[in-house]
């Protein structure tokens, strides 16, 4: 492209040998029309670039009267070379079956310059084309696979959107379903063993209750897991704010095994060399009652 766009001929002799000589050598696709857009010349390049005898275009064919050139605006530029400006058009795609002749579409960036007759002094333009088909197969293709990728994304947000408000809506559904059906069942149970001891597991269950209905801090719930079911129980009782001597009580154990299974859940939680309250750090929202 640098080349045909920094490299303007100036006038020749076409007539010439030399410029024959250099006409059919030239690497890049050339054709020359007259000013009334008749196909004077086509060097081997354009026949290799179409695949086609530039005998059976030479005098016939007239791209002024090509409806494909006159869709990219050829008439104008080709007036506009024959005043003295050489042009850059930007890049078509040509497809010859369309204009009557044998040959595939290509893509093409070309070039108009203006040559005059040494002897007539008749204006004449060349037309140069560089085959650029590959490179814009390649620009679609990014184009489409960009497209392809851009609506994937699309799709995905979308499906995860869905899948997190479904999550949402069952979560509600659960929350909702356990706060009407479960806890005023364990209220009523509740209050009948007010003077009871067994009150405890009643408040228990209904915290556990609560664990479901609410959304532990990511950090807690995944502590939670490690610890042994007995350290979960005396973690719970803390958490509803039982005394070390009360949740021995219930737990029919000594004090010094709830204190060992504190200690254990501290360590696990990270707090062993911290001033931290554990029922403060593990009390979480109550459930709706």
């Amino acid at each position: 492209m640098d080349f045909l766009a920094n490299h303007r001929p100036k006038p020749a002799l076409i007539d010439s040998a030399t410029f024959k000589i250099f006409y059919n050598e030239m690497p890049i696709a050339v054709q020359l029309f007259n000013a009334a857009g008749v196909l004077c010349m086509a060097n081997p390049a354009w026949e290799a670039l179409w695949q086609a005898r530039a005998e059976d275009a030479v005098g016939r064919y007239n791209a002024l009267e090509d409806t494909q050139a006159k869709e990219i605006g050829f008439a104008e530029f080709f007036q506009r070379c024959l005043h003295g400006e050489s042009l850059e058009i930007p890049d078509f795609f040509y497809d010859p079956t369309r204009s009557g002749y044998p040959g595939r579409g290509r893509w093409l960036h070309s070039t108009m310059h203006k040559v005059h007759d040494a002897l007539s002094g008749a204006p004449y333009v060349v037309l140069c084309h560089l085959d650029v088909t590959e490179r814009k197969e390649a620009e679609q293709q990014l184009a489409s696979h960009a497209r392809r990728v851009e609506e994937a994304n699309i799709s995905m947000k979308m499906l995860l959107r869905q899948v997190t408000m479904a999550k949402e809506e069952l979560e509600r559904t659960i929350s909702d379903n356990l706060k009407s059906l479960i806890l005023p069942a364990l209220n009523e149970l509740e209050s009948k063993l007010a003077d009871r001891p067994e009150r405890a597991y009643i408040q228990a269950i209904r915290a556990n209750v609560g664990r479901l209905t609410a959304v532990l801090p990511a950090q807690l719930a995944a502590h939670y897991q490690n610890l042994t079911r007995r350290e979960q129980q005396v973690a719970e009782l803390i958490r509803q704010g039982h005394t070390t001597k009360e949740i021995a009580a219930l737990l029919g154990v000594s004090r010094r095994t709830v204190e060992f299974y504190r200690d254990a859940i501290r360590r696990k939680f990270g707090l062993k060399s911290r001033k931290v309250n554990l029922h403060s750090f593990l009390a979480i929202p109550s459930p709706t009652t």
